[in-house]
């Protein structure tokens, strides 16, 4: 407050003077007066109404600053942490550059060894603490905010459009627009900003993905590395808030199954109603599952959650219901019976019909070769159809003489395994069918088991036995 009593000294030196200059002009003069050009003078501004004791903030200069909320050193009603003068006059400038003047009482909001919010970066940057805190105070929102984080004071630098361009934002109706809720205003640890690591930040609102101790609990990697991979955290069009609409966002990582997805054969389960693949979650849990493949549910559950009943298929024979067949036949299909459908099926797509996982005529008569039957060979050694001869690698033999070699091994009128055989389930040993569709007709099999053999008499041939210890 030195200024103010400067101030004074200057009045009193001015007063004398006055004085002085009356007495001078009262007294005669015998000179000739000269005539003057009068001069126009722009009048001083006038001093603020000032008293003893007062302060910036409370006198008349800067009173204006006492508004609701008060930066600290204003409610104290002290300049001087922030504001130095200039050679002693009444200019005055900050002590130091932002952000170091915010800095040295507010350390605290700072560590340069982790990702800092650009306002609050060096010395020379173009913006910042003041770009978002009034350093004085009186706007009424907490923290000093120029404006209400609601109000959109992050979209002062932030593009709202590309943040809050789509139809649903994400937690408006419960945060309102805080982005405060999950990014930190000043500096953080983790990337963007955020509060805790991304997984960790939406699992306290979203509990159901928080990761549980079982370790049999299966993940999907990309929802363990970034959950905003696959949703966008602040808007989207789409429900879920997807970055993308399905099979686009699950193709963009998964590639092999780009590459499936343009076979002549797609699973029904995939395509909705245009014949589009869009439904990966029709089987897969996209976040976790306890399941390979992050299925829903089991395996064979899965597929059974369509395959409950008959399946009608265009221009070829309805696919029957498997559950049926499984739930009222004595005898299952080895991989049917382990609960394991893709054994002889892809799940996605194929270039066999039926969605096979190899080659498998689906002819009664077909000419014989190994790169015919090579879904059958996956398991089955290919043994059992090309020696003529065996003492013991079928059952079904005569002696040694191999009998699938002589039903199978035709070039014109071989007969395939689906002639004699089911391939899901029969009621029958060995999964031999009760009939068979040969054309329209529903052709009996007629297998009679004997001991030591059997004996069929189907509708393609007479009545004839076989002996396994025939000579």
């Amino acid at each position: 407050m030195s200024r103010w009593p400067r101030c004074t000294r200057v009045g009193a030196g001015f007063t004398l003077a006055l004085s002085a200059f009356v007495a001078l002009a009262a007294a005669p003069s015998n000179q000739t007066p000269q005539t003057q050009t009068p001069q126009t003078q722009t009048p001083p501004p006038p001093r603020p109404s000032w008293k003893p004791g007062e302060t910036c903030v409370s006198g008349g200069c800067h009173a204006d600053l006492r508004g609701q909320n008060h930066h600290g050193p204003i409610a104290l009603r002290v300049c001087e942490p922030c504001h130095e003068s200039v050679d002693g006059t009444h200019e005055f400038r900050a002590r130091f550059e932002e952000p170091e003047l915010c800095r040295s009482c507010h350390e605290g909001f700072f560590s340069f060894d982790r990702p800092v919010h650009a306002p609050n970066t060096a010395s020379g940057a173009s913006v910042k603490c003041t770009q978002c805190h009034d350093p004085h105070g009186g706007t009424g929102t907490k923290s000093l905010l120029r404006a209400k984080v609601e109000d959109g004071l992050c979209f002062g630098c932030h593009e709202r459009g590309d943040l809050l361009g789509g139809k649903k934002i994400h937690g408006d109706s419960l945060f309102g627009g805080n982005c405060l809720i999950c990014h930190d205003p000043h500096s953080s640890e983790h990337p963007k900003l955020l509060h805790r690591s991304e997984f960790a930040l939406c699992s306290t609102c979203h509990p159901e993905m928080a990761r549980p101790e079982d370790p049999e609990f299966r993940w999907h990697q990309a929802a363990l590395e970034s959950c905003a991979g696959c949703h966008d955290p602040h808007s989207s069009d789409l429900p879920k808030h997807l970055k993308a609409t399905l099979p686009e966002l699950c193709l963009g990582c998964h590639e092999e199954q780009v590459r499936e997805l343009g076979a002549a054969h797609v699973h029904a389960a995939l395509q909705d109603q245009s014949g589009e693949p869009t439904q990966c979650l029709s089987c897969h849990d996209p976040h976790a599952s306890r399941h390979e493949h992050l299925l829903e549910v089991p395996q064979l559950d899965s597929c059974l959650g369509c395959h409950d009943q008959p399946i009608e298929v265009a221009g070829r024979a309805a696919i029957p219901s498997v559950k049926t067949q499984i739930e009222t036949r004595k005898h299952l299909h080895g991989p049917l019976a382990e609960g394991n459908c893709v054994t002889c099926h892809q799940p996605h797509a194929s270039e066999h019909p039926r969605l096979l996982k190899g080659e498998f005529p689906a002819e009664f008569y077909a000419p014989f070769s190994e790169e015919r039957y090579a879904l059958c060979f996956q398991c089955h050694e290919d043994v059992v159809a090309l020696a003529t001869e065996t003492p013991d690698t079928t059952r079904f033999r005569d002696g040694t003489r191999n009998l699938h070699a002589l039903h199978v091994r035709s070039d014109e009128k071989g007969r395939s395994c689906r002639a004699c055989h089911e391939a899901h389930a029969s009621n029958l040993p060995f999964l031999l069918r009760e009939t068979v569709l040969f054309g329209e007709w529903e052709m009996p099999i007629g297998f009679e088991p004997l001991p030591g053999g059997g004996a069929c008499t189907p509708g393609c041939h007479a009545h004839l036995e076989y002996h396994r210890d025939a000579k």
